[in-house]
């Protein structure tokens, strides 16, 4: 494409004119600022200072000393003056006021001076241990190995500071409570994979004492009434015992024996018992012998049953006889208080215990023990490289970032250490993963 010679004439032409003009230097930030201050200065001394100074003190503020062109100095009493400006509150109504671009310029001017400063040199404020509370360990665990425990059973409740639980300054950490940290540590690996050497434990569910058992529980079989539904881990596959009790009145006698009654146990929905009480023998038995008789009433809602771990529910309700409206006053949301003497109405769950495990066959297949064992170590080798795969994923998720080799090292070590007599990789693999629990129990393992 070929050039204009006009365009060219008057390129040269202005490049020249514009090279012999007197050049002007530039300002120098130092001097920019200098200049902002200065003007700044103006302004505060015009419409600010005729309040706020050393006799006035308006509002315990004295704006008449403070340095502008160090405004960090005095960066506490100037967030104070920005708010004021902001908001439009200063200068107040009825007072000399600059134009709203000047009281822009000079917020502007202050929160600039205040951020270029904390940008530079960043106080973040000191660094303190801060360890999982109650309920953040409770929901780690669940996240780590798909397992929901009752955490208040294993830890107590944490110390509060102005209406909050997660503040590092009340989390602190004593001797008594790392030991329990370590005792809930080897309760949940314990859980978690299915150690067949569990001891049998026996958990009580009771039923909310302010609520009629008159009506149909959501979650258990349609044609019931009252009960509870439970949703209960087992931890191994073996055989537990599930014990419902009724509720009594003040002199122990159960309530409703005059009528027979039908009570049912299920099992993931299914029917695994159901016995009839009440009538003559059972009504006489307990008016004779209350303690007694309603021991052995309940003797014979005992259920033994075999279980695969992993999460399960169990139903305990009444088959309900008619939906018709009763001639008694009910109450539907307090239970029925009656004399002790006549002790009318009908049976009422009071709570139920769940025993086990007992015969333990195999650790099973749950949950979190998918979760957890994402190997199998090969036939006749240590198990060292299964090890490492199972507790670097394990770390990874634990600290939610990448763990590194150190950090990995001191974890595969606890599971190195545990072969002594009797050992399996399991039990390896629970040792590393108590540790993990513990250590991880004293920090946030979000700010890893």
């Amino acid at each position: 494409m070929r050039k204009n010679p006009f365009i060219l004439a008057c390129l040269f032409a202005v490049l020249w004119s514009v090279s012999s003009r007197p050049q002007l230097l530039a300002a120098t930030p130092q001097e920019t600022a200098a200049s902002s201050a200065t003007e700044q200065r103006a302004l505060v001394d015009k419409y600010c200072v005729t309040c706020h100074n050393q006799r006035a003190k308006t509002g315990g503020l004295v704006l008449e000393n403070m340095d502008l062109a160090r405004v960090t100095e005095g960066a506490e009493v100037w967030e104070k003056v920005i708010r004021k400006v902001r908001g439009g509150m200063m200068p107040p109504v009825g007072m000399a006021r600059p134009d709203k671009a000047s009281l822009d310029s000079f917020a502007s001017y202050l929160e600039t001076s205040i951020d270029k400063v904390a940008a530079a040199k960043p106080n973040p404020g000191q660094t303190v241990l801060h360890r999982l509370n109650r309920a953040e360990y409770g929901n780690a665990i669940r996240d780590l190995f798909s397992l929901d425990v009752d955490v208040t059973s294993y830890l107590p409740a944490d110390y509060e500071a102005y209406g909050f639980d997660n503040i590092a300054d009340a989390l602190t950490m004593s001797p008594a409570l790392m030991d329990r940290y370590l005792s809930a540590a080897w309760k949940i690996t314990d859980l978690a994979i299915g150690n067949t050497q569990i001891t049998p434990t026996l958990e009580t569910f009771r039923v909310r004492s302010d609520l009629s058992q008159n009506d149909h529980v959501e979650g258990l079989p349609i044609g019931t009434r009252g009960g509870i539904l439970i949703r209960y881990n087992f931890p191994v596959d073996g055989e537990y015992v599930i014990r419902p009790k009724l509720y009594r009145e003040t002199v122990n006698i159960v309530r409703g024996l005059e009528t027979s009654h039908d009570l049912e146990v299920t099992f993931d929905g299914d029917r695994v018992h159901l016995e009839r009480f009440g009538g003559g023998a059972d009504e006489r038995n307990a008016y004779l012998n209350p303690t007694s008789g309603g021991d052995l009433i309940e003797k014979r809602f005992e259920t033994r049953i075999p279980v695969k771990a992993g999460p399960h529910s169990i139903g305990v309700a009444f088959l309900k006889k008619s939906s018709a409206p009763t001639v008694e006053l009910l109450e539907p949301f307090q239970r029925e208080r009656i004399d002790p003497i006549t002790p009318v109405g009908i049976p009422e769950i009071d709570k139920v215990t769940v025993e086990g495990p007992f015969n333990v066959s195999a650790s099973g297949e749950s949950p979190s023990r998918r979760r957890i064992f994402v190997c199998s170590p090969a036939p006749n080798s240590d198990g060292l490289t299964c090890a490492k795969k199972i507790l670097s994923t394990m770390v990874r998720r634990a600290y939610r970032r990448p763990v590194t080799d150190v950090e990995l090292a001191r974890v595969v070590g606890f599971y190195q250490k545990s072969g002594g007599k009797g050992s399996t990789f399991d039990t390896g693999i629970q040792q590393a993963l108590a540790f993990m629990l513990v250590c991880g129990a004293g920090h946030d393992l979000s700010h890893q």
